[in-house]
């Protein structure tokens, strides 16, 4: 009998230790694996609770209205930055008022009971997603609402402590807020065209000089790989670096591309942002079928007619991306003598050469596509050095790439190619190119 109580005994005592362990794996697993949107928040609200924030810890919001040149980061008190007109025009303005009258802006930044009061209040058109980042050790929360001005929400969260890393809310006809902590403190404002912001006393961030230097290399890589001419890119500038964004380059690129900019010092990259797109104007579309009769004319092979109309505007689309990107430069650097210091010149100079070669292939190629539809234009040998004066004229030179652009896809629409359809395509390529290179020599 005791050789049977000992027997049931042990029997007992091992299914004891195994629930044991069972219990003990289970407790394990819910502390890594978040099972919903809602048990998700409810972590991280208990962890906010837990730790409170650390000395010298800030955070960031900048604020990207739709459409516009700039962004505003505002950093500490976003609330007294809008109330005293620091936003310095009126779409940045709207959108971080609109930031103001969320549950959002009337609670301290990278607040969980934010994100609890905003799921509250859409609890019943309330759409969740959850991407775990194991590489990175992080969870992504997206939830989304039909309805508001605010109508998406996205927090990053420390998969291990549930701590709120960076936060996004879109704003559809506004914009969007970025939310995200900053290890050192900055100053209060700064815009992306004013780079020089003097840092706050006793704080040790990059000088302009570093940060330039850095965001003009950051360039530089890009054009030199042509990504920059595939897909959308934003570089900005934080007051503690420089940020590269991209929503839609192909995964095998991506890390390539990711690999040149890490090398270079405080540039950050995320390639996460979808919310980048090129908008090409209505009347710059390209007509997919045009000119019926004088391509049956010019061409037997039933190939080549399909083929011309593409490969013209997909040469003149090229064309148009690569002075937008001078354009930007421009924009960026207005006045490079006065804004950039000698070294930094003589980066921005070896980023605009890179961008003028690729120019002059790019412009031989629209010549050569053109060709069949204008005739022969009349033009020179472009010269091997850069103008002196690119930059400067990128604006002017955009307007009449687009300007030309309008007129082929107009003369696209018709059936049949006039003579004086000719002419003008023949004349206004030459402006095209007279812009970029100078004028013409005189004929006698």
């Amino acid at each position: 009998m005791f050789a049977i109580l000992r027997t049931t005994l042990g029997s007992t005592r091992q299914i004891w230790l195994t629930c044991c362990v069972v219990v003990i794996s289970l407790g394990w697993t819910t502390q890594k694996v978040v099972g919903d949107a809602e048990q998700l928040v409810q972590s991280a609200l208990f962890a906010e609770r837990q730790h409170r924030a650390v000395p010298g810890e800030a955070t960031a919001a900048r604020f990207v209205p739709i459409g516009a040149r700039e962004s505003y980061t505002v950093v500490g008190d976003f609330r007294a930055a809008v109330a005293s007109g620091s936003v310095a025009s009126a779409t940045p303005l709207a959108l971080a008022t609109a930031y103001m009258a969320t549950p959002f802006g009337a609670r301290l930044t990278l607040s969980m009971e934010a994100v609890a009061a905003f799921r509250a209040e859409h609890a019943r058109d309330l759409q969740d997603h959850i991407e775990r980042r194991d590489d990175d050790g992080q969870v992504l929360l997206e939830m989304s609402v039909d309805d508001g001005e605010l109508r998406g929400v996205e927090i990053l969260l420390d998969a291990g402590t549930f701590k709120v890393l960076r936060e996004v809310l879109s704003f559809p006809r506004m914009g969007r807020v970025e939310i995200e902590r900053l290890t050192q403190s900055v100053p209060a404002l700064i815009t992306s065209r004013s780079p020089g912001v003097p840092p706050a006393t006793n704080v040790k961030l990059p000088p302009p000089e570093a940060l330039e230097l850095a965001e003009l290399q950051a360039r530089f890589v890009l054009g030199q790989s042509g990504l920059d001419m595939k897909s959308p890119i934003r570089v900005s500038r934080t007051p503690a670096g420089v940020r590269i964004e991209s929503g839609s380059l192909p995964i095998d690129q991506q890390s390539r591309l990711a690999a040149k900019l890490a090398a270079i010092d405080l540039v950050r990259i995320d390639f996460r942002d979808a919310g980048m797109a090129y908008q090409t104007p209505a009347a710059l579309r390209p007509v997919r079928i045009g000119l019926r009769d004088w391509l049956a004319r010019s061409f037997r092979d039933p190939a080549t007619r399909e083929s011309f109309c593409p490969r013209l505007f997909q040469t003149l689309d090229t064309l148009h991306h690569r002075v937008t990107l001078l354009v930007n430069l421009a924009e960026r650097y207005p006045h490079p003598e006065t804004q950039l210091s000698t070294s930094t010149r003589e980066m921005l100079q070896e980023l605009i050469d890179l961008h003028y070669t690729r120019l002059g292939h790019e412009m031989n190629d629209v010549r050569v596509w053109l060709a069949p539809l204008s005739g022969t234009v009349s033009v020179v040998t472009n010269p091997s050095k850069t103008p002196p004066m690119l930059l400067s004229r990128a604006p002017r030179l955009l307007a009449r790439v687009t300007a030309f652009e309008h007129l082929v896809n107009t003369t696209m629409r018709q059936r049949d190619l006039l003579e004086a359809d000719q002419q003008r395509i023949n004349a206004e390529f030459a402006e095209v190119w007279q812009t970029l290179y100078g004028p013409l020599p005189t004929r006698h």
